[in-house]
Order: C-alpha cells, then structure tokens, then sequence
C-alpha cells in the first residue's frame, strides 16, 4: 500500500528508527529516480548489512542493481520496473547477490511513499533471505516425487505421469509404450551379500538405465526390485529394442564379489482402449511370462503380438 509522509512528533520518530533498527527483515530506501543511474540508496537498516556483506557506508548512493547477477530472474526484475513505474507495491522474489559473490534468493516488497499531492518521493523495500526455506521445499518436493536410493520417480510419480500419458495419447492418437522390469533372484542377491549390496544393486542398474533415456521417458522404481519405463510417442518395436538395451546393460554390469545379475522384461503399447491401469496389467502379464520362461530375456504382452 502506498504511503504518505506526514509530520511526525520527534519521539514518535525515534521509536520508528529504532524499529527499523532493531528489525529482522532488511529495510531499503531509495529515491524515486527508476532510471539508470537510479534508483539511489538513501538507507538500509544493520539487517540489510548482515544479509548482504555491505556496509551502510558502501550502499549509499548506489543503486539495488548491484546486487542483481548472472541467476536473476529477468522477468521479475521487469515486473518490478512495471509496478513502480504505475505506482502499485511489487511482491516477489528471485535469486540476488552477496558483497562476497554468493548467491541468494531473495523475497521482497517495495511500495512508493507518497507527498502530500501524491508524487513519489522514495521507495521502502522489506527484505527477507528465503534461501534456506526454498532448498527445504525443493528438498520436500523432491522427496514427494522421487525414490530416495535409485533417484528414479517413485511409485505415485509414475503412476500420476502414466495416468497423463494414457489421457495424451488416447486424446490425440499418439503411441505409448510401456517396460516393465524386475531384477532376477533379487531375495538370493540380499541373502547371500547382504542388504548393503542389494541396495548398490539398485542404484548402478537405476543410473545405467537413467543414462539410457530420452528427456521425454519416465523411470519409476514400481517397488522394491521391479521397475518401469514409460515410453511418450513410440511404438511397440522401439520399447522392445529398448528393453533388449537394457536387458544387455544390466546383464553386463560389474560387481564386488564376481556378483552378476540379470532382469526379466515385458513390454505393452497401449491399445485403443487401453487405460494406465490395463497397460501395467499387460506388461507386467509379459514380464511374469519372462520370469516362468527362464529370466534375463523380454517378452512382449499377448495382446500386442
């Protein structure tokens, strides 16, 4: 909300200043030039200090900009520019620079004080460093989506992603194919080498297949040793090519301890009427047929054959 200035009592005046002071946001004020080489900073409270490496004695006199850097989010900065230049409080937030160099990512508010005949004459922005709180959220967002040891997209991930898939492509006509995997005698791996082992397993068979797919793929570990591969736009050919690359891969992957490993596959494509829940039934049908024909080898559903 914009302010006016109005005449203030002397005492009123240090309880304000000693507010600012005192406070835990940072509190910037600048002169209301927006062009370069404004806006000058007139203030900034010790909060800003401790937040950004410069001192009162260095800002003063220099413009907000310098603290903007190679990771700043251009389009806010423009918003900014739009708000203030139509006189309305900006709300944002983006990733700023320290003194020293390092990076932050910064929330703020700006809002024009106004004269008595409503001309701006400075602007005061609160300053926040959400740095922390942001990598805490990302962290969250990726632990709801992804699987903590293989680093593939967990089960609901790719049951969501599979369930938009089927939609597009029952939608617009498009192919969908689906590979289903799971790691052979995986109980024997644990047995004989231990859990420790078993969790490697997971993880060198999790990276080579990761390193094998396209920006448009999905890898979902579907649990425990079994696995999922959802294909955008291909047909039944290429997820059985594919599967046969990674059968290979697997089988041919070193271990401690001379250990070697091999999964059994199935593929689907989906049909006209196929939804998510059918095509996993299908292919997981054809991984089940690999498993009773003898393991380390694809087989593709019945109903696509």
């Amino acid at each position: 909300m914009s302010q006016k200035t109005t005449p203030e009592c002397s005492s009123w005046l240090g309880i304000f200043q000693a507010a600012v002071e005192a406070a835990y946001d940072a509190v910037l004020i600048t002169d209301a030039e927006l062009e370069l080489p404004g806006p000058r900073i007139v203030y900034v409270n010790p909060a800003f200090s401790r937040m950004t490496g410069y001192s009162l004695d260095e800002i003063i006199g220099k413009t907000p900009r310098i603290m903007q850097g190679p990771e700043t989010d251009w389009s806010v900065i423009r918003r900014l520019r739009d708000d203030l230049k139509h006189g309305r409080t900006f709300e944002g937030k983006s990733k700023n620079y320290r003194k020293d160099g390092s990076a932050f990512i910064m929330e703020w508010t700006i809002a024009p004080v106004l004269d008595e005949d409503d001309q701006v004459t400075h602007y005061v922005a609160l300053q926040r460093d959400i740095t922390e709180r942001e990598r805490l959220l990302e962290m969250l967002q990726h632990q709801a989506s992804f699987d903590g040891l293989t680093g593939a997209f967990n089960r609901a991930e790719t049951e969501r992603m599979l369930s938009i898939e089927v939609e597009g492509a029952r939608r617009y006509n498009r192919h969908l194919s689906i590979v289903m995997f799971d790691i052979d005698n995986f109980k024997a791996v644990n047995d004989k080498y231990g859990h420790n082992m078993g969790d490697e397993v997971l993880r060198r068979i999790a990276q080579a297949v990761l390193s094998r797919m396209r920006t448009v793929d999905y890898f979902g570990r579907w649990g425990g040793e079994e696995f999922a591969v959802l294909l955008p736009q291909t047909i039944l050919g290429g997820a059985k090519a594919l599967a046969e690359n990674l059968r290979a891969l697997i089988e041919g992957l070193e271990f401690d301890d001379d250990l070697k490993v091999t999964a059994s596959f199935g593929v689907a494509a989906r049909l006209d009427e196929t939804d998510a829940t059918a095509l996993i039934k299908r292919a997981d049908e054809a991984l089940y047929a690999s498993k009773d024909s003898g393991r380390n080898q694809v087989s593709v559903a019945s109903s696509d054959r």
